[in-house]
């Protein structure tokens, strides 16, 4: 009796007319019998002219596949070859844009040793507490590209006022606040992304309408830059720059829970001090 892994290795269908005839059945033909089946195929899915799984399939009666049947499964199971090909083409695609969109924001956070990391911090963080408000698993890839692209707007930023030491002045202010619209531009001509446009040129934007850069109140603002503006600010909070030591979680806790209802959406924090162990 010929194996599925003999199939797989010849790229050869077999035809099994008589099931009860056949001695030392392998597991699933014993189980086919069990289950009253009297006759048996077995077609390899072929992909690439490789051989990489195997359509088998069963009737209750004994010879009951004709050189028709046999044609016609094999048609089948060429377009169920040519399926699972595109498929694993798509995933590859799929990969091959994370892992782009990955580079492109390393790159970006990279510009500063003060921000390195920071874009793939805010995003794991934004995911927890997505999680933890119940959005599903497309909500949830959007999230990942809007947080590791959230800062793309400042490819265009000066290293040296990324890094100085001291208080900006009103000028250097002025043109960090331009990042979020424009990164809206940056990512505009890309049609993959027009869905997280809106969370990365509003992720700065308060939640009592006095941040950037339209000024948006509550829910006018986007539920990805809501969730967005509170773990950018817990990565910046955390994190060492030129003019101060990162705060610890207590007082980042702290300040998140002061500012809920004003610069941040109370919701949000909620769920953040959940992924934390403090939900009061």
């Amino acid at each position: 009796e010929t194996t599925a892994t003999e199939i797989i290795e010849t790229g050869s269908p077999q035809y099994v007319p008589y099931l009860s005839e056949v001695k030392d059945l392998p597991s699933l033909e014993r189980h086919l019998v069990k289950e009253g089946f009297m006759s048996h195929i077995r077609i390899p899915l072929m992909v690439k002219g490789e051989a990489i799984g195997v359509l088998s399939i069963g009737a209750k009666r004994p010879a009951a596949f004709t050189p028709d049947d046999l044609s016609l499964l094999e048609k089948i199971a060429s377009q169920i070859g040519i399926a699972m090909e595109n498929s694993r083409l798509l995933t590859d695609l799929d990969e091959l844009f994370i892992g782009t969109v990955r580079a492109l924001s390393s790159s970006i956070d990279a510009k500063s040793r003060w921000t390195a990391g920071h874009s793939e911090r805010v995003t794991q963080y934004a995911l927890k507490i997505a999680k933890e408000m119940g959005m599903d698993d497309m909500a949830l890839g959007e999230l990942e590209l809007a947080g590791l692209l959230h800062d793309i707007g400042k490819i265009g930023t000066y290293e040296a006022i990324l890094d100085k030491p001291g208080k900006l002045t009103e000028e250097e202010l002025k043109l960090i606040q331009q990042h979020p619209s424009r990164g809206a531009e940056i990512l505009s001509p890309i049609k993959q992304l027009q869905d997280i446009i809106p969370c990365v040129k509003y992720h700065h934007e308060f939640y009592n309408g006095t941040g950037y850069p339209e000024g948006l109140k509550g829910e006018a603002i986007p539920i990805y830059a809501r969730i967005l503006a509170v773990a950018d600010s817990v990565d910046a909070m955390g994190a060492d720059r030129p003019y101060r030591k990162g705060k610890p979680m207590e007082d980042i806790i702290a300040e998140l829970k002061r500012c809920a209802g004003t610069q941040f959406d109370p919701n949000v924090v909620e769920g953040f001090l959940k992924t934390v162990g403090d939900g009061q």
